[in-house]
């Protein structure tokens, strides 16, 4: 049973109501809602609990955009049990389309008899008439033409077993039962604007429409203070990783809660001076915490990219370190080696120039053997040509010899060796001379081997 008492501990208000969203969530999870529930928003949810569980409780809530005035109206609906309605805009939204919205309100209030909160904000009037609609029903109940004659037959004869339920022995005429039902309107329908106090538009409002300011109980939702503030950073920024101590994390939350306090004493200050209203809602507070949230995000995962690089760097800086050490060692042995090695070339360069100085020596004297022996060929070419032309002049005798000796005859031979004397011409060939003789002795003609005299020139040099 929902039981009207007071509540002594603000911490036990706040733990009941924390219940009542976490319910909330649970039978809505496509519109989830995460509060903060300050001392401010609690206070809020109180006065608005209050005044929709009254008979005819209509509320005005005035506050700038981000307040939570349509988020705590739904709380606390939900607390009394009502359930919530607000028209959706579209691009062809027409006041058809809202006239056929308040008839279903008034059905479930008046013919359902059940409590139903009608949230209504300055974003949905689309159309300036919107507001007579609203304005009727905070003032009379009734908005006329709103249902047609069949329609409204219908409807007193749904209330009817209601009424007669709850009135017995009154009259039961069709104008009774249709003022019944409109009372059972105004009891069950509460009405909820949530309207921006910004601007000329309020004011114009409030005066062509009377019944938004003297049908509702109004609530002023102010600037939020500093510990809302506070509370509402160390929500939004308890869920943000940040990599920092927790005295580091708890100054950022009230810095936070301080540049925007300071932002609303400057714009209160600003007006004074210079009689121009500017505003910093909580909707751009909430808008500034979740851009640091993000921009936080985004500078801390860029930083860790680079500092990844740089531990990459690092330690391929190391390893290098490490590989540039071993080879030192290396090279160290290396060094040694080379050491010896150089003075092994050493002693090979020295031999070498020893080596080279004697092979100098032979070179000169197998030079002088050389300039010697080509002296000797020179010679050798020399009489050589000599004795090719002194054999070109002794072929003709040869050629001459050898045609007689081809005339010779058997017969010949046998007369010769008949003969006593030999004739004067004789042939006789001795140690490489042929002697020829057809003629007297003293003038016989010798021809020598070339060669023979070459062989004797030779061994009269060596």
């Amino acid at each position: 049973p929902k039981i009207y008492e007071p509540v002594f501990e603000i911490d036990t208000l706040r733990a009941r109501l924390a219940a009542c969203m976490l319910e909330y969530n649970d039978k809505h999870r496509r519109a989830r809602m995460d509060l903060v529930l300050f001392e401010d928003a609690l206070n809020h949810i109180c006065r608005i609990s209050r005044i929709i569980t009254m008979p005819r409780g209509n509320a005005l809530l005035v506050g700038v955009g981000g307040s939570g005035k349509q988020s705590l109206t739904r709380v606390a609906s939900f607390v009394a049990g009502y359930e919530t309605f607000q028209i959706t805009i579209t691009r062809g939204y027409s006041e058809a389309d809202l006239r056929e919205d308040l008839k279903h309100l008034y059905r479930v209030a008046g013919v359902e008899g059940r409590g139903i909160t009608f949230l209504f904000t300055d974003q949905e009037i689309k159309q300036e008439d919107f507001l007579e609609y609203v304005n009727n029903i905070l003032i009379t109940g009734e908005i006329p033409g709103l249902f047609e004659r069949d329609e409204i037959d219908t409807i007193v004869l749904d209330v009817h077993d209601v009424f007669k339920k709850e009135r017995p022995g009154a009259l039961d005429s069709q104008d009774e039962l249709w003022r019944y039902f409109i009372g059972r309107v105004r009891d069950n329908l509460h009405v909820v604007l949530c309207f921006s106090p910004v601007g000329e538009k309020f004011r114009n409002r409030a005066r062509r429409f009377p019944g938004l300011v003297s049908g509702c109980t109004t609530d002023w939702f102010q600037p939020w203070p500093r510990e809302a503030l506070t509370e509402v950073a160390r929500k939004s920024l308890g869920g943000l990783k940040l990599d920092c101590e927790p005295e580091t994390k708890e100054a950022l939350i009230q810095h936070v809660a301080f540049v925007h306090s300071q932002m609303t004493t400057t714009c209160a200050e600003y007006f004074a001076k210079w009689r121009r209203s500017t505003h910093v809602t909580p909707k751009s507070y909430l808008s500034f915490i979740k851009g640091y949230g993000e921009l936080y995000e985004k500078q801390y995962s860029e930083i860790g990219t680079q500092a990844e690089r740089v531990n990459k760097g690092l330690e391929k800086l190391n390893s290098a370190s490490a590989d540039v050490e071993k080879m030192q060692k290396e090279l160290a042995i290396k060094e040694v080696d080379l050491r010896h090695a150089q003075e092994k070339t050493a002693v090979m360069l020295e031999e070498l120039k020893v080596k080279t100085a004697v092979a100098e020596k032979k070179r000169g004297e197998v030079q002088v053997v050389k300039d010697e022996l080509q002296i000797v060929a020179d010679d050798i070419a020399e009489q050589k040509a000599e004795a090719e032309a002194g054999l070109a002049k002794a072929l003709p005798a040869l050629e001459e010899a050898e045609s007689a000796l081809d005339k010779i005859k058997p017969a010949d031979i046998a007369t010769l060796k008949k003969l006593a004397k030999p004739p004067p011409l004789i042939m006789r060939i001795m140690d490489g001379v042929l002697i020829l003789r057809n003629q007297p002795v003293d003038k016989i003609t010798t021809v020598t081997d070339p060669n023979d005299e070459t062989r004797k020139r030779s061994e009269e040099r060596r």
